[in-house]
């Protein structure tokens, strides 16, 4: 392994284990792509993949840079030790955060170049457009790269993987592209399933709560207000207790 020539020496850390570093590095990143880190930390993607096959480790300006982005301790990812004085609460075993909050700037970033890439599929007199004899750096190429790395990067939103799947399929006819699409759609129904059944409960316990129960239009109604306008189970029992309030007051008329 090798040393990142392009970082300097800032920060001292002790017992550097540099055999186990690109198994920490994985770890701490949790299969992220190198495009998704290259755009929280700045370093650029070739050093990235270097760092987590193992061909190369970095110096400590750019350790602190990858710490930070992963949530985890400088000296855990640089020596496999936990910091005595690293905090615990929502930590897990490896000093990383639980959860992991993509900057607004990388999705900007991908719905950007995505953006991009539809004007120029737009623009192209045929599709599939050809890669297999354009130049390596050309347009094509470019584009079918950017494809696959925002299409395979799990930090992003789902909506945006989706697209970037769907330009591959569309502009490229790349079939792994194809069948991540028909994934990302699966697990897409899956999700807002599950989101439909949690509504459904929680709408059913306010009725429950207030002991009254609501016209068909009216509790299809309040499940819209809970799915598409954040309305809460507490938010669902306030206007329920109007809309009993308000039919007691008509029926005692």
């Amino acid at each position: 392994m090798t040393d990142d020539p392009e970082a300097k020496e800032t920060v001292r850390v002790s017992e550097w284990n540099s055999d186990g570093f690109a198994e920490r590095l994985n770890e701490a990143f949790s299969g992220r792509s190198a495009y998704s880190i290259e755009k929280q930390t700045g370093i650029a993607q070739s050093l990235v993949r270097k760092y987590l096959s193992g061909q190369a480790t970095p110096g400590a300006d750019k350790l602190v840079l990858l710490a930070q982005a992963s949530g985890c301790s400088v000296d855990w990812l640089a020596t496999g030790r936990e910091s005595g004085g690293r905090p615990t609460a929502d930590i897990d075993r490896y000093g990383r955060a639980e959860r992991f909050e993509l900057p607004a700037s990388a999705v900007e970033e991908a719905q950007r170049r995505l953006d991009d890439i539809a004007t120029m599929l737009e623009e192209a007199e045929s599709l599939p457009l050809e890669v297999e004899n354009s130049p390596k750096g050309g347009p094509n190429m470019r584009a079918l790269r950017d494809i696959r790395q925002i299409a395979h990067d799990d930090i992003l939103p789902r909506d945006i993987r989706m697209r970037a799947a769907q330009y591959g399929e569309m502009g490229f006819q790349d079939p792994r592209l194809a069948e991540l699409r028909e994934q990302l759609e699966r697990e897409n129904f899956r999700t807002l399933g599950n989101r439909f059944r949690e509504i459904a409960a929680d709408l059913d316990s306010a009725i429950k709560e207030v002991g009254y129960e609501p016209g068909r239009l009216v509790r299809e109604g309040l499940k819209t207000a809970m799915y598409s306008h954040g309305l809460t189970r507490d938010g669902a029992v306030t206007l329920l207790q109007f809309l009993q309030a308000d039919q007691e007051q008509r029926n005692g008329r």
